[in-house]
Formats: structure tokens, C-alpha cells, sequence
């Protein structure tokens, strides 16, 4: 049996729901960056995401992939249960868009988002601005515009269910 991509909507219940439970059920993800040579990079970072599939994540600015970032926005976000067993049905997403530090609004949107998923992260960046003087990590947004989703149970065996995802305010799909 190979495996299959065909386009999909967010608009199908399934694919929405495939892609929502599996950004719910899994809080890291891996990272890929370009270089400015263009050599990949990739980082595993926790992450949190929107209503609107926007994924945020706390990094040091002076990283490699944030520097990546810095200089070319394009990034590629692999998320999936690192506990699949093989031969089993399995699940993940590939998510594919452009980020950056997030500022001002954005910023705010970041810290609220990232607060709710993880409840401790108020008090450990307190911390941190207390011994260290200032809070040293900066948060970051990942717009996608397009993800490829695999879920043998819910949309078929060897299928990646490739969609748009549109911009935030246009469209209800991610609802």
C-alpha cells in the first residue's frame, strides 16, 4: 500500500477535527528553519496554538532557527505522538508557513495562549525576570498557510489530507 495526498477543507468536520485534536493531544513539536547558505535547521519546542491554527512558542532570539527566522521567514512545523507504534494506525500533521517574533498585540495574544496551555509558565517567567533581571525568551508566532494531515483512523490508511488554511479573519473554517 503506497502512500496517497489529496485535497481536503477545514471546512470537513473531520479534517478539523483530526487537526485540532492532535495540536490538543501533543505539546511539542519540531521546527525547521532555513539558513541564510540554506541548510536546514530544525528545533523541538513546546507550543501552544489559536482558534485561528496560529502556534506560538517561547525561544531565545539568539538561537539558530531564530536568527533563520530573522532572515527568512519560511518555516515547516511537524507535530505527531511520538508514542505511535509501528504498523498501528497512526496520526500527524505537517504544518507549512511563514513566522517571526511576536510583538506588541501579538505579544500579548502569545502570552495568553501559551499561559492557558501551560498554567506554570506565568510563575516560571516571573522567576526568571527575578533572578536573571529581565525574561530572556521572547515569543514567537507561526502563521500557517497550508498543512498535509495524516490520520489513518479518521481519514484513511496511507492518506495525507493536504488543505489551506486561511488567514485569520477570512473564512470560518478553523472554527
Amino acid at each position: 500500500m503506497g502512500v496517497e495526498t489529496v485535497r481536503g477543507s477545514l471546512l470537513d468536520s473531520r479534517v478539523r477535527a483530526s487537526l485540532r485534536r492532535l495540536l490538543r493531544e501533543n505539546v511539542l513539536a519540531s521546527f525547521a528553519t532555513v539558513d541564510p547558505k540554506g541548510r536546514s535547521h530544525i528545533n523541538t519546542a513546546y507550543f501552544a496554538w489559536s482558534d485561528d491554527w496560529t502556534i506560538f512558542f517561547y525561544s531565545y532570539p539568539d538561537s539558530q532557527h531564530c536568527r533563520n527566522l530573522a532572515r527568512h521567514p519560511s518555516m515547516a512545523v511537524a507535530v505527531f505522538d511520538s508514542h505511535q507504534r509501528w504498523g498501528h494506525p497512526d496520526r500527524g500533521a505537517q504544518l507549512f508557513g511563514r513566522a517571526g517574533e511576536a510583538s506588541g498585540p501579538s505579544a500579548r495574544v502569545a502570552a495568553a495562549v501559551y499561559a492557558r496551555r501551560f498554567p506554570g509558565f506565568g510563575a516560571w517567567q516571573t522567576r526568571l525576570e527575578q533572578d536573571e533581571g529581565r525574561f530572556l525568551l521572547r515569543p514567537f508566532s507561526f502563521r500557517p498557510r497550508r498543512a498535509k494531515i495524516f490520520n489513518e483512523r479518521s481519514l484513511g490508511g496511507g492518506r495525507f489530507v493536504e488543505v489551506r488554511i486561511p488567514s485569520p479573519g477570512r473564512g470560518k473554517a478553523s472554527s
